[in-house]
């Protein structure tokens, strides 16, 4: 764990019985959601929760990161993918986190979404296209 980050609150995880499959990068893909997570543990205050659910939404994979913390001011919101951009007082964190969140969906032609209330928490959405099913092979002649 790095120095200085505390858990506040482990997540609880929410997953529909049957997944699509998706195209992309394992390790990309979960440092996205890894980002979201750290982000949304410290937006918690004591006692907080932090709520991971994944389900299907049409043609993708929906990720859902929820949390009951600090939420984010609106006249703020749509600043927070720009690099470097941080609301954290004192200037603390790099400000990278949501931009790498941001450009991970689009190098897996996603998207992310924020909804947030200020004093109630906040929701982060990932919509990755989801793996399409094989076609069958088209044989001609015998």
């Amino acid at each position: 764990m790095p120095a200085g980050l505390t858990v506040v609150a482990l997540p609880t995880t929410e997953r529909a019985a049957a997944l699509p499959g998706i195209l992309g990068h394992r390790g990309r893909l979960q440092q996205a959601v890894l980002n979201l997570l750290m982000n949304a543990a410290e937006a918690l205050p004591q006692g907080g929760e932090i709520r991971l659910g994944m389900d299907r939404e049409g043609e993708h994979l929906r990720i859902r990161v929820t949390d009951n913390g600090v939420g984010i001011p609106k006249e703020i919101l749509p600043r927070i993918f720009e690099p470097f951009y941080t609301a954290r007082p004192g200037g603390k964190g790099t400000g990278l986190g949501l931009s790498v969140v941001r450009q991970i969906m689009d190098e897996h032609e996603g998207k992310v979404e924020v909804e947030s209330v200020p004093g109630s928490g906040s929701t982060f959405t990932l919509l990755i296209p989801a793996e399409s099913p094989a076609v069958p092979a088209v044989s001609h002649g015998a």
